[in-house]
């Protein structure tokens, strides 16, 4: 999706009257009143998608760059997003991830264990894009072919496992990350976001699903 689309999708989906989003495709101008426009309050629009850099656009986490689970606090269920199961030795102190065979990044590219290996040794060679300090409680990660990575801990604390690990560690393509440098201070504009789920972003506003 190019920028001028994503620009107009963004424009005709839906507009924003007294504080409630209304699909453009059944507003009228018989229907409407007028049109209240307020700043984001996440500020002014910077063209860096980079889910490691301080201030990143909400947008860029999960639409472009995803985890290899999701938690959801509020119904307790888990849903596969890059990673389809895992489970913990007996000692709890081994994790053994098994990853989705069918993923690419928009650009083409499989992707793989070594995306995820490449991701969490950045984060341990550069420890300013280590936000949530997993490698405080990492002594390793391998990856076992394509499709499957062991993590090994330091000491068992299985909940900062799922949740920090698992769930809000944002995987990067090896092939495009790692020519970059410090993840932290990369710049990401909107052309160069390689990311798994771009190609299939849905922008829902008030139920209008584009």
């Amino acid at each position: 999706m190019d920028k001028k689309r994503l620009s107009v999708l963004l424009a005709t989906s839906a507009v924003t009257v007294a504080g409630f989003a209304i699909p453009a495709a059944t507003a009228t101008a018989k229907t409407l009143p007028p049109l209240v426009v307020c700043t984001s309050p996440q500020g002014t629009y910077a063209d860096n998608f980079n889910p490691y850099a301080s201030g990143n656009l909400a947008g860029t986490l999960g639409n472009v760059y995803e985890t290899l689970f999701y938690f959801d606090a509020v119904s307790g269920h888990t849903f596969d997003l890059l990673g389809t199961s895992y489970h913990f030795s007996s000692d709890n102190k081994t994790l053994t991830v098994n990853l989705r065979h069918n993923a690419k990044w928009t650009d083409g590219k499989a992707f793989t264990a070594q995306d995820v290996v490449f991701t969490f040794n950045a984060m341990k060679k550069y420890p300013d894009a280590d936000a949530n300090g997993v490698w405080q409680h990492l002594a390793s990660v391998k990856a076992v072919g394509n499709y499957q990575v062991v993590f090994t801990f330091k000491t068992v604390n299985v909940p900062f496992a799922e949740q920090y690990v698992l769930g809000s560690t944002y995987i990067l393509p090896q092939h495009e990350w790692a020519s970059l440098g410090d993840p932290a201070k990369a710049k990401i504009t909107w052309d160069k976001a390689i990311g798994r789920s771009l190609h299939r972003l849905i922008f829902f506003f008030a139920g209008l699903q584009i």
